[in-house]
């Protein structure tokens, strides 16, 4: 306690004390050892610079109204938690229950994509070919709403099996409709099996193929351009797949020979393969 006063305060205590002849030490540590051995702790104690520096202070008014305050403020904040749990507490079962109805609809809405072994295409097909055939011009009103109930007890489904077998072929035949418009670059591994099938159908007696012939054939069933076909056969071409041939047709003035980059003109084409 002692070394944690001045060394001014320490000399007046030592005054207070009558212990003048301390007054004059310079070292602290030697002043309090000097202290603690010649004057009693208690009359240390009790000199006006201890009580000063160590007696405690009564709590002042403007101390104790903060105090009250705070504990004011603090009662008001539990009290604002407590309400605020109370309300979590509340939306955390709203959740669950929420979250309970989901569940049950889910389930519900599961069983009913449950789907049951779905008639083959071919079959679902030729019953509605069959159908077809019994129509004669326009569908009528009543034609389409008696296909609607006969076809699903025809093919022996429910009307929710019928349904997804109707959407699947729906959108089955419009993506081939569609993808068939393209116009595709294909590869050439696809190029050349079509351009082989066409080739053995159209080819002469010399086992040679009139280039537009099979032009025209091979565009049309792999949905290509003329310019693309002329780039591939070039390529064949030119790994020694097929041999191309001048000719000049008796009669024909319109012909669109395959022409190379050096500006020659082929007429025929067989397979070497």
């Amino acid at each position: 306690m002692l070394s944690s006063l001045k060394h001014e305060d320490l000399i007046q205590i030592c005054r207070d004390m009558d212990r003048s002849n301390l007054k004059s030490m310079k070292n602290k540590s030697d002043l309090i050892e000097r202290m603690i051995t010649e004057m009693p702790l208690s009359g240390i104690w009790k000199t006006k610079t201890m009580q000063r520096q160590f007696k405690p202070k009564p709590a002042s008014t403007y101390s104790l109204k903060r105090m009250r305050a705070d504990i004011n403020a603090l009662k008001k904040t539990i009290q604002e938690l407590s309400e605020h749990q109370i309300n979590l507490i509340s939306s955390i079962s709203k959740i669950a229950d929420n979250l309970q109805r989901f569940s049950l609809d889910m389930q519900k809405l599961a069983n009913r994509l449950e789907l049951s072994d779905l008639t083959d295409l071919e079959t679902y097909l030729y019953a509605f070919y069959e159908r077809s055939l019994e129509i004669q011009k326009q569908i009528s009103p009543e034609q389409l709403a008696n296909a609607s109930k006969e076809m699903p007890k025809k093919l022996d489904v429910d009307r929710w099996n019928f349904l997804i077998r109707g959407l699947e072929i729906m959108v089955l035949h419009y993506l081939l409709s569609q993808v068939k418009n393209l116009l595709w670059k294909p590869s050439f591994d696809d190029f050349l099996r079509i351009t082989r099938k066409e080739f053995e159908k159209i080819k002469g007696v010399d086992g040679r193929a009139e280039i537009p012939v099979l032009r025209e054939h091979v565009c049309r069933i792999m949905n290509i351009s003329d310019e693309t076909f002329d780039n591939l056969l070039i390529d064949a071409w030119e790994k020694g797949l097929v041999r191309l041939d001048v000719g000049a047709p008796i009669g024909r003035l319109d012909v669109k020979y395959l022409k190379t980059k050096e500006g020659n003109l082929f007429y025929y084409v067989k397979f070497l393969e």
